[in-house]
């Protein structure tokens, strides 16, 4: 009755845990946000560029600090002659677009190619950068850890021009794109989107009286953004081989407790017990590949915490036995040994049951 008990209390526990897949939602009053583009505000702007982007090589991506190495080229395309506030970006127009979610910028490379714009025969006036750095990708969402799909974003908007005075419209020749030789390794490339849209700060930076006449408002900014996403998903093999199989290996172990005679308590007790530890040593390894601060449990620790709390039941069942047999009559242990083996192996196939069931079910709900 006891080892029905302690199963009830487990799948109370799975439960509970399985109901964590829910996304905890911050409303915070931010200073900007996106929308899409209308075809009105394109038409209207003073200047249009036809954007795109062909990226060479994605690498290096840190869990623990969501950034990514990227590089490859970003293209601009235009007609109208360019004016702008300054002499530079007049001259060499592609010099306004920012990489809005670079990081370590001391290390950044952002090079003109070619260093003068160059007219096509199509009419088409053209100029590009090259580029290479490392970028973040905040909205990173590692709840299926270790079988996670993930985005991989490179966010590029003019710093130079409002929407009024510059409109992105995305490159559909075809040009746009990523090489097959990236080398994310783990991952396993799935496509590559690419949009255009508008940026909207409610600050001016300053601006106040431009943006009074722009948009009718002294504390708004809006600019031309263009979105290039990569999306990836984690090779389910490797995956299983370097973190499921040890946990499943080292849990399996608990359950041979019952192979062990009932009167070696001694023995019996320290197998579960070694594999509680063994556990907590193989989750600090996985622990290192995440980012120490996430508010949500991944399917990797919903996993684990199925697989403590079955070895902290056979735990419990083999210490309610070992007492069982200590307290027998010496000349009827042989027959309370029996016994127990079979107790045991009923109460640990019924854990092994509720076990199989926690994991689908956190398998199906994550």
């Amino acid at each position: 009755m006891r080892a029905v008990g302690i199963l009830a209390i487990i799948a109370l526990i799975i439960a509970l845990i399985s109901t964590n897949s829910q996304r905890n939602l911050l409303n915070t009053d931010g200073k900007d946000y996106y929308e899409p583009t209308t075809p009105q505000e394109v038409r209207e702007a003073d200047t249009r560029f036809t954007i795109g982007i062909f990226i060479q090589k994605i690498s290096a991506f840190d869990p623990q600090t969501k950034t990514f190495a990227g590089d490859g080229y970003a293209w601009v395309k235009w007609k109208k002659p360019v004016r702008a506030w300054d002499e530079a970006t007049q001259n060499d127009p592609a010099l306004t677009l920012e990489f809005l979610n670079a990081v370590e910028h001391w290390d950044f490379v952002k090079e003109l190619s070619p260093e003068d714009p160059y007219t096509d025969s199509d009419g088409w006036t053209y100029q590009s950068v090259v580029f290479s750095g490392r970028f973040l990708a905040n909205d990173i969402d590692l709840r299926r850890f270790p079988f996670e799909s993930i985005t991989l974003p490179i966010e590029i908007e003019s710093d130079d021009f409002w929407l009024t005075e510059l409109a992105f419209v995305p490159d559909t020749s075809g040009s746009s794109g990523i090489s097959q030789k990236n080398a994310l390794q783990g991952y396993s490339l799935n496509r590559a989107t690419f949009q255009t849209r508008k940026h909207i700060y409610l600050t001016a930076m300053g601006l106040n009286a431009d943006a009074i006449e722009e948009f009718g408002d002294s504390n708004i900014g809006v600019y031309p953004n263009f979105l290039a996403e990569v999306s990836y998903t984690r090779n389910f093999g490797s995956s299983s081989w370097q973190l499921l199989l040890p946990l499943g290996i080292v849990s399996a172990v608990a359950f041979l407790t019952p192979m062990i005679d009932a009167r070696a308590a001694e023995a019996k007790i320290a197998l579960p017990a070694s594999v509680i530890l063994t556990l907590v040593f193989l989750q600090d390894g996985y622990k290192q590949m995440l980012p120490p601060s996430l508010s949500y449990l991944t399917l990797l620790d919903k996993f684990y915490i199925s697989m403590y709390l079955s070895t902290l039941a056979v735990f419990g069942i083999t210490i309610w036995h070992a007492n069982k047999i200590s307290r027998s009559p010496e000349d009827q242990r042989d027959q309370t040994a029996k016994r127990i083996r079979s107790e045991e192996t009923q109460a640990n196939l019924l854990v092994v049951i509720a076990l199989c069931t926690s994991l689908v079910t956190i398998w199906i709900t994550s």
